[in-house]
């Protein structure tokens, strides 16, 4: 037997109703229900920082990088144009 709610929906009568009332049926997402519709949102990504790749014989920020927050210092031998030869490139972050 069903019986007509007065929100325009339909429950079985034998079932209890959630501890918000009957406004908390239908699926909405009320923090007041309680209901496991109202869990957390997904966790937001890592921000990236923009890192400059600094030669360290000519002073020139020939490349630039996209890195997680932390960790060590990059120092890596990248080619630069000035010298036309591979140098040693230190992170510089902004």
């Amino acid at each position: 037997m069903l019986v007509r709610r007065f929100s325009g929906g339909y429950h079985l009568p034998s079932v209890p109703l959630p501890a918000g009332g009957p406004e908390c049926l239908g699926g909405r997402d009320r923090k007041d229900c309680g209901s496991p519709q109202t869990t957390p949102m997904a966790k937001g990504k890592k921000k990236l920082e923009v890192v400059h790749l600094v030669c360290e014989e000519t002073g020139d920020q020939n490349y630039t990088l996209r890195r997680k927050t932390g960790g060590e210092k990059l120092k890596v031998k990248k080619y630069s144009p000035r010298l036309r030869k591979h140098t040693v490139h230190n992170e510089k972050r902004k």
